[in-house]
This record gives C-alpha cells, structure tokens and sequence, in this order.
C-alpha cells in the first residue's frame, strides 16, 4: 500500500520523509511464528543494513528475532538475551567458535513503546568499532562485549545460498515474541539512521522516515500490510521491487485472539496489558503473552481486592470520551472492568494497582456488578468463551457491560440508559488523570484471559459513538511543554583547570544551575539568577550563602549555558583538571518582579508554563507569615534555605507527605541536607494555595524562626508545580524485590530524585539520563552528600514512567514510603499524535 506523510506536523517534516506505518506483524512465541526466505547470491556478504521496528512483548528470555544458521556451527542472527541486551553473533565454521560478537550495554526491557533498531555491518571498514554496529532509536548503541571482527570478513548473517528467518533463528528455537514493523534489508550498502528516521525537533521523539534508496540484490522491504490472503501467504510479501517475498509460518490474519496482523504500530499505537507490574506480595503471578493481549493468573488470595490485575498501559488513561473493549473469557473466575490511575501512584504492598474501595468497577464471573466491595447488582454469570464488553462514557459517567452482546440491566450505552454511575466513585478521574481497563482472577482460582482494544475485529458491534482506544483517537491534549529541553535540561563537562570555562548546551538561558562534581568529592553549587550569580548555596551543608567562592562557582548565565568562574585555577567544585562535571539547570522567568500576594513581599523569576519559580524574601519574625510564589498553582515542592545562617537546615515541602495536626492537613518537613526520616515540626508548612505559602515555624513560639522567617534574615525558595507531561512529584511503596514497582510518570524522565521518607540514613538520590543514556540507571549522586558519582542499579527509566530493579533501603525498601521528584526528556501526549520513544 502507498505510504503517506503525516497530515498533523506543521513543520518541515514532509521534507524530511516523515511517514505514517500503517500495520504491524504479531509474533507469538507459545505459536512458534517465522518467515523464512532462501537467499541467492548476495550483492555483498561483507556490507549490509538491516532495519526494522519493534515492540516488545515478553522480557527476560532468549528470543532470536532474525536469524541464518547454515550447517552446524554456522550461522548468524541477532538475538535478545535473557538480560535484555541486544546481541549480534555471527561464525563461519563448524567449530563454534565466534568470529563476531557485538554486545549493547543497554537493556531493551521497556514494552510500553516501540524501538527502532539498525545493525550496519561493513567489515570492509578500516576501524574494526566500525565494521558492525548497533543503532537504537536513531543514537549508535553503546557496546559492553564484543569479538573482533577481520577485515573484509563474509558475515553469515543474511548470508547468500542459505535460509533466512524473521522470528526465529534456524534450529526452532528462541523465538521472538513482541511486534514488528517496517522491516527493511539494504544488501550492499551501509547506511545511517537518518534513512529510516529523524528526530522531530518539537518533541526529540525519534520517529519513522520513508526509505526511498534501492535494496540490493537480496534486500527487501517487509511493512506487512497484506494480509487479504485468509491463509496469511501474502503476510510476507516484499514492497521493494526486487519480490523477495517471505514465507509465512504459523502466523494467522483469522478472525479471533489468534489474528496477527494489526493495525497497530509507531505511527498509531495501541494499548496492550501493561506487564511491568510488580506481582510480588499479591498471593499469586501473572503472565503476560500473545504480544501481552493475554493473561494468564494464578492467586492464592481469597479476597478479591487482592486478586492480581492486569492493568491496560496508563499512557491510555482517558478522562473524557466514549471507548469500548471486549475481553474474552477463556476460564472460570475472571473480573472485568475500570480503575482510576490516579491511585497508581501509590504502590502499596497490599494493593499496588488502585482496585481499591474508592476506584474501581469489576464485573465478576459470578454475576455480581461490583464497586470495592459492594455488590450493587445480580446479573447474569458468564463462563469460558463468553465475550464481555466494557462500554466506558466519560462524557456522562455511565458504565457499562455486555455479556455476549447482551448488555446487563438492561442498559443501553446508545441512549445512555441504566448504566453504572462513574460519579458514585469517591475518587473521579477529573482530577486523577482517569481510568484505565482491568482484568484479573475472582478469588483464589487460575485464569486465563483475552483483551481487544481494537487491534483486531470485535466480536459485537460498537456502541453508537464510542471509539477505539489508540493513540489517534485519543483526545488531543492541550500540551503546555512539547519540549522539553527548553525549560530544564542537564549538561556535562570536562574541567580544564583554566580560571574560567564556558559551558553550553542548553536550549535557555537558565535561571537556576545546580552543580555537582562527579568524579571528585566536590560540594553541590546552587545559583540563581534573582540573588546573583556570583551568590551560591549548598544542599549538603547549613552554610550560609557564600559570595565568589574561591573554589569555583557561576560568573554569568548566557543565552545557552553559563561560565563558570575558577579564581585560584584550581576549582575542584566546577573546574579541576580533568574531573568531571553534571549541572541541571532550570528556566525561570528572566529578571525578578515583586510579588505581594503574601504577608512578605517577595522577589520572584517565574515560569508559569514550567511551573516552576525562585522566590527570595527577608523574614519577619511572624508566626502566621506567608510568602507568594508566583506560580499560578499549588506548589507541589518546595526547598527552601535561610540564606543569612551558617546553621539552619535545608527544609523541604513535598506534597506526598502531608499529616494531621488535629486541626489542619499540613506537610511534614524533611532535610535535603539530611539522611534524616521526615521530621515532626509541626506547623513548619500549612498546606499551600495557588498564590501563597505559610511560613511559619513550630520550632520556637516567639521571636526569631530561624528555619524559614527570622526577622531580618534572608531566604531563598525553589518552587515547582506538576505540569501534566513534564514534571510530577509523588510517591511510592517498596516491595523489596529485583522486579519491582513500576510508577507511572506519563513522561520519559530526564531527571529523578528520591528519598526515602520513613527511615533514616537515607540519602537524596540524583539520578539523570545524560549520565546514564542506558538502561539499568544506576550512576547516582546525593544531594545531602558532597560524594563523588557511584554505580549501583536503580531503575530502567521508561517510555512512561520508571521501574524499580533492585533492592535496598533507599529506594526499594519493603512497605515504606519513597518520594521522587522528575523531570521529562520526551514529554507524554502531544497535539501531534506522538507517543514516546522507549529506550
């Protein structure tokens, strides 16, 4: 089918090939799926580009997603180990012996988005790092394992006179489970990313390009879009104009949970079972197959709110609009039915996934309509092979259920009659984020079961004026940051030991720089653009705000970055010879204006689109004073120092952590200069309002407040506010466990930082994707210590969130609270129909 541009980027896309992929191939490992070809004689055996785009399904095992195996030993194919790293291995004889190996250090374990992977190989290449190589998302891989590869070397991967395979390798085994789109083989030529993709400079999201070269002799152009044959033989079937087409085996385009052939894919993705899900104190597993359109369960658990759910991808949370879903049921003891993501923030060990009593609706297997644990009505039971649909109406808050085409209580979602009432619900997905599809086991019985978000027929007719759920359908978001580079980004350097340095890189002129040496055991340096440039604080000491301190610190912000200002030239804080350096810097407002909304008048540079604010002030001793921060919004954190003291703390307001004084909801403060728990000063911080925050300070009843209002003395606050897409400042539970909770963002993150609130010794951990471009994330820095960059493993950073893969008291502890603060690197939903890249 012919390719068209994409009709919604009013840019110079166009000009660059920008393209729409129209469908995907499903791969089902439990089905042993595969193409296969037999090759003639190649244009070359030593050069050669393979690019394609994939979706994963299952994570953690050997899958071999292309593969040639000759005779014996020899053979060649790319393969995704258990570890998830991506791994090329080729040899030539039949001795097992490898004559080339290229290992990526990252791992490719984020099945929320899709990747776009290249291998060029060309062992004709002077440099051997040249003669084969890995690219991800348009970026070169890094390598952590490899075997030289010799010059003028015939890989055997793809090779002439021989069987090739999509799916699988040649001996049957490993097959690929996931997606895979755009599948192109250029035989004879070594080509770069910027044939299949570019990065769109509104977002940074990296995104698919018509290929408009030749193939070679061997080369072909798979986008699986014809699938009319009911026996799937034209599934194969090669675009470019060599007809090199593949032989499909077991691959169905039937009707039924056993169709592959989706229109699903980078350019239009759709929801699948999210299976990051930690299931580790639930009393039971869940496994996710079938390109994670199926689960198959097994609780232990009597109680039916503890029952593990499959969660449909949060990206897909929809709070407005009408949408519809069929599940079918292969077994007994399944539930259907909606939650709140907004509960998705708190992974509690005994209820990680927000089925709890103020969010969720299930339909039962027994017949019971079910809201938390109250059984609002009887309706007729289902068993294996019913069909069920779920008619969501956000527009009037009504839901609905259909057994087999037979909606209960006699409801009608097209007149809107006898439906569920969404607004009986405590919690609303108005300010939540709204409700995504669940699906689970009813008590202490295994089940199986199977969802349809559209990517293939349904079984019954849509309502009138319901939708399939996909990212074209979505409601376009009225996005405040597209990009988000342009309001906070993290830069490094090399220091050159000189007296001054100039440091670029950033899309802004910053407002605030936080640096921190990283290789030395340098102290954190603060900056502002309201108390002065040459004005710098530190986050792990009490020190009052020092002037040109000698050891280094930020002499002018420029339109792009900052100098940096070494007097002695020996700068161990910004500039020592050859250390390394991080600086994260944000966008205020530009020059200071005076706000009056507080009892203080204060000096405030805001940027309300980023929601975030520099707030300076004198303190005056009261006990009810409030401060304006300018933001437009209820601040959600805040860090805040006493500029004029050497012996005061850094105090923290985060929104996550509020109690009760018996009187009011107020936040516990917290030490940013601290390994300290939260603290229980009470009335430190009154809960803030769009245009103030309380100041006021339980430590002393009179007189001076040193923390945050001493009469005469001055402060410095940071204030941010959540912007949907870009920042989001919560809370989660750890379990303890490698495979861990997963929290939902709705951005890639650039920036984290947590702490755990319950225990002491507990750094602030500083986490960023410049300094860790790979998956696991674990290069850290503290902000409560001036130590030097360490490794231990954090996280996965996500296409929509991040994943816990350790243990340890700091950051995955069981059943205490962590907060986190973060920042996006690829913002979530856009006017432009774009869905983040996974990394």
């Amino acid at each position: 089918m012919p390719r068209t541009f994409l009709p919604h980027v009013i840019t110079d896309d166009s000009a660059l090939g920008g393209m729409v992929i129209e469908r995907s191939l499903r791969m089902r490992d439990g089905e042993s799926p595969k193409l296969s070809r037999t090759f003639g004689t190649n244009t070359s055996n030593t050069t050669k580009t393979l690019s394609f785009w994939m979706k994963r399904g299952k994570i953690g095992s050997y899958q071999i997603p292309f593969g040639t195996t000759v005779s014996g030993y020899i053979e060649g194919y790319i393969r995704i180990n258990d570890d998830d790293t991506l791994q090329l291995e080729d040899r030539n004889a039949s001795d097992g012996a490898s004559d080339c190996r290229r290992i990526t250090s990252a791992k490719l374990r984020d099945p929320s988005a899709w990747y776009h992977i290249m291998l060029v190989l060309d062992s004709t290449q002077g440099t051997e790092a040249d003669r084969a190589k890995f690219y991800i998302n348009g970026t070169q891989a890094t390598i952590s394992s490899s075997i030289s590869i010799a010059q003028n070397y015939s890989f055997q991967f793809f090779r002439s006179s021989a069987v090739n395979f999509i799916g699988v390798n040649g001996n049957s085994s490993n097959y690929f489970d996931g997606y895979l789109a755009e599948v192109h083989l250029i035989d004879g030529q070594a080509l770069d990313p910027s044939y299949f993709g570019y990065t769109e400079f509104q977002t940074g999201i990296w995104r698919p390009k018509k290929y408009e070269g030749t193939h070679g002799t061997n080369g072909f152009h798979l986008d699986f879009s014809d699938n009319s044959a009911a026996t799937a033989t034209t599934i194969g079937k090669d675009r470019s104009s060599n007809g090199n087409d593949f032989t499909p085996s077991n691959i169905s385009v039937s009707s039924g949970t056993g169709y592959d052939s989706f229109p699903s894919s980078p350019s239009n993705t759709f929801p699948t079972f999210h299976n990051l899900f930690s299931l580790n104190q639930q009393g039971g597993t869940v496994t996710y197959t079938e390109g994670n359109l199926k689960i198959e369960t097994s609780a232990t658990s009597s109680n039916y709110r503890r029952y593990p759910f499959a969660m449909s991808s949060p990206y897909f949370a929809v709070n407005s609009g009408k949408w519809y879903v069929e599940f079918l049921n292969a077994s007994s003891a399944c539930a259907f039915g909606v939650t709140n993501i907004g509960q998705l923030d708190y992974t509690v060990s005994n209820n990680p996934y927000g089925a709890s009593a103020s969010t969720s609706f299930i339909y039962t297997n027994s017949g019971e309509v079910r809201r938390d644990d109250s059984n609002l009505t009887n309706q007729a039971s289902y068993g294996d092979g019913d069909v069920i649909g779920v008619a969501l109406d956000l527009d009037n808050m009504k839901l609905y259920f259909h057994k087999n085409g037979t909606y209960i209580n006699s409801a009608n979602p097209n007149t809107g009659t006898n439906g569920y009432d969404l607004n009986s619900l405590p919690v609303t997905p108005t300010n939540t984020g709204g409700f995504i599809f669940q699906a689970g086991s009813n008590g202490v019985s295994n089940i199986t079961a199977h969802v349809n978000f559209g990517q293939r027929a349904f079984s019954h007719s849509i309502p009138t004026g319901f939708k399939i759920l996909n990212l074209q359908n979505l409601p376009k978001p009225n996005a405040p940051i597209i990009r988000p580079q342009r309001h906070f980004d993290t830069v490094l350097w090399t220091g050159n030991g000189g007296t001054s340095q100039t440091v670029t890189g950033l899309e802004f002129k910053p407002d605030f720089v936080w640096i921190k040496g990283r290789s030395n055991a340098a102290w954190h340096r603060l900056q502002n653009s309201v108390a002065g440039v040459n004005k710098l604080m530190y986050t792990n000491s009490t020190n009052a705000e020092a002037t040109n301190e000698v050891n280094g610190y930020v002499s002018s912000f420029t339109d792009h970055g900052f100098v940096l200002a070494d007097p002695d030239g020996n700068g161990g804080g910004v500039n020592s010879n050859g250390d390394t350096f991080v600086a994260w810097c944000w966008k205020g407002g530009g020059a200071a204006v005076t706000n009056t909304d507080g009892t203080i008048n204060t000096q405030v540079s805001v940027n309300e689109e980023a929601g975030f604010s520099i707030v300076t002030y004198t303190g005056n001793g009261s006990t009810t004073a409030t401060i304006g921060h300018g933001l437009g919004k209820t601040p959600a954190w805040i860090i805040l120092k006493n500029r004029s003291s050497a012996s005061t703390d850094w105090v923290v307001m985060h929104q996550s952590i509020p109690f009760y004084d018996g009187g009011n909801y107020r936040h516990e403060p917290i030490k940013l200069n601290s390994t300290d728990a939260k603290t229980s000063i009470l009335g430190i911080w009154a809960t803030p309002n769009s245009s103030t925050q309380q100041i006021s300070d339980g430590q002393t009843s009179s007189g001076n407040r040193p923390l945050t209002n001493a009469s005469g003395d001055n402060y410095v606050a940071y204030c941010w506010s959540e912007v949907p897409g870009f920042s989001k400042f919560g809370v989660y539970y750890g379990d303890n466990n490698s495979d861990g909770p997963y929290v939902y963002l709705g951005f890639r993150p650039a920036w984290v930082m947590i702490k755990n609130i319950e225990a002491g010794s507990q750094e602030w951990y500083i986490l960023d994707s410049k300094r860790d471009p790979d998956n696991p994330v674990g290069q850290y820095l503290s902000a409560s210590s001036n130590a030097a960059e360490a490794t231990y493993v954090f996280y996965d950073f996500l296409s929509d969130g991040f994943k816990l893969r350790n243990t340890g008291g700091a950051q995955n502890p069981d059943n205490q609270r962590i907060i986190y603060m973060a920042f996006a690197e690829q913002p979530g939903p856009t006017p432009f129909e774009t869905i983040t890249n996974s990394r």
